[in-house]
Formats: structure tokens, sequence, C-alpha cells
């Protein structure tokens, strides 16, 4: 369970875009008890290289759920200084989604694959000591 619950937090808080990612983990210790290495793993699933490519996609949906039409999106300073208000709400809708949906799905997968994997062991252990 600390383990399911530390990949729901650490994915929960990367699919967000915001600083310091690691310190919205961190805050969360005193209220919740997960694994806090495996939920800071997650989080550096955003990292520079995969947030261009996340953030798109999380405007992309919230777009679609908005029934918005999506902006042509340059990479570069001056277009999110001049386009930022227009894709903050569609952003962070998107990122509402997938937060929610992939951090609550991760958890549900990562403690059946923990279940499966324990029960699987018990009767490998179970057939070794039948062979013996």
């Amino acid at each position: 369970k600390s383990i399911s619950k530390g990949v729901l937090i650490g994915l929960f808080i990367g699919f967000i875009p915001m600083p310091m990612q690691m310190l919205a983990v961190v805050a969360f210790i005193p209220f919740l008890k997960f694994n806090v290495p495996i939920a800071i793993s997650m989080v550096w699933l955003s990292n520079p290289i995969t947030m261009p490519f996340m953030y798109y996609m999380e405007y992309l949906t919230g777009t679609f759920f908005l029934g918005m039409d999506s902006l042509h999106v340059e990479l570069t300073i001056e277009w999110f200084k001049h386009h930022l208000d227009d894709i903050f709400i569609p952003l962070y809708v998107g990122t509402a989604f997938y937060s929610i949906v992939g951090s609550i799905l991760s958890y549900y997968a990562i403690d059946w694959l923990w279940i499966h994997s324990v029960k699987k062991e018990k009767r490998h252990q179970k057939k070794k000591r039948g062979q013996v």
C-alpha cells in the first residue's frame, strides 16, 4: 500500500505544470503514509525532455473537454507571453484529468501487480515445500 500510495501521489503531482514538484510531494508527508522515494521518482517522469509533450497533451485534452479550438503552439518565450491567458484554463483542465485518472489507475495497477506477485510467490513456495 505504501508503494501504491507513493505512485499515486508522485504521478498526481508530476502531471501538474508547476515548479518544485518534489517539495509538493514532501508537503504530503505529515498527512499521509506513503513511500516518499517512490513518489519523488514518479515526479521525475515529468522532466525537461517529457514536459513539452505532457503539457501539450494536457492542453489538447483540455481544449477537447472545453469544446475549444486549439491554438498552433510555438515553443518560444514570446509566444507563451502572448498566449498564456489563452492556454491556462485548457491546460489545467487537461492536467486535472490526467492527474486524477492517471494517478488513480496507476495506484490500482500497482496494487493489483503487488497482490498478484505475492500470491504467485506463495504458490511457488508451497510448490517448493511440497517437492522437498
